[in-house]
């Protein structure tokens, strides 16, 4: 458990504060101040919210707003935490945080052809090896826990052209220098990839026959004319999309675009 307490600086009879400590209402005691204890569970970084309103001297509505931070450790031994997710990525610098309340001997990585580097509680897991678990072993004060992870693969990134919605304006569409492929929403890692080329399909309202036209990297400048007769009705297929990641090139999903 963990006693919070919080109140005024100075107390007066006269101004009784009202306090809130994790979202609920504590009474006031004698001395002014408001006491709760809480249960802590799960291990690493916690939080808890503090309010405090009061009236000042004048007689007009204060509130103040703190967090209280405290770590939970596992006692007797050690806690690995993933700072980005619950696995590593293959080919990336994954960051874990290792917490123990009484420090730790030793730590080392196996599986997943892992290599671990940094110092004391913040550390970096970066896998060479895909579709096999990576073990962080820890020992604290003589006792060794192992803490297992999956190794994955970095998700596919999406290809986009403009917003990336696939019914696009024509006058939007035909004045887009570039294209780009991003990660899907949810992912937590800041990575980037480059698209590397693609074969593009012009058909439809425009084109009174099937184009195909290829661009290399994200600009779009090779495909510039096509673009110029696209209108409402015409549609862009882009294909064999090759992209470049921090763990190497791969080809990814098609998109297509109708214009209206």
């Amino acid at each position: 458990t963990i006693d919070i307490t919080a109140g005024l600086g100075a107390y007066s009879s006269d101004v009784i504060p009202t306090v809130t400590i994790g979202g609920s209402n504590v009474p006031i005691g004698p001395d002014g101040k408001a006491l709760k204890t809480i249960a802590v569970s799960g291990s690493g970084e916690q939080s808890v919210s503090v309010s405090v309103k009061y009236k000042d001297q004048d007689g007009k509505d204060q509130v103040v707003n703190q967090v209280v931070k405290y770590t939970v450790g596992t006692p007797g031994v050690a806690a690995v935490m993933a700072d980005k997710m619950n696995v590593f990525y293959y080919g990336v610098d994954n960051p874990i945080t290792i917490g123990s309340p009484s420090g730790w001997d030793k730590t080392s990585v196996s599986g997943g052809g892992c290599s671990l580097s940094g110092s004391n509680a913040n550390r970096i897991v970066r896998p060479s090896a895909v579709g096999t678990n990576a073990t962080i072993s820890v020992t604290a004060d003589g006792k060794k826990a192992d803490f297992s992870f999956r190794v994955k693969r970095i998700p596919d990134p999406i290809f986009k052209v403009g917003s990336g919605k696939t019914r696009v304006p024509s006058v939007e569409f035909k004045n887009q220098g570039y294209c780009r492929a991003d990660m899907g929403e949810g992912f937590d890692f800041d990575l980037k990839f480059n698209v590397v080329s693609a074969t593009v399909y012009f058909s439809g309202a425009g084109f009174s026959q099937p184009v195909v036209k290829q661009i290399s990297g994200n600009s779009l400048s090779s495909i510039s004319g096509e673009l110029n007769r696209c209108i409402p009705g015409s549609s862009i297929t882009f294909d064999n999309i090759k992209v470049q990641g921090p763990d190497g090139p791969r080809v990814i999903e098609s998109k297509a675009y109708t214009l209206y």
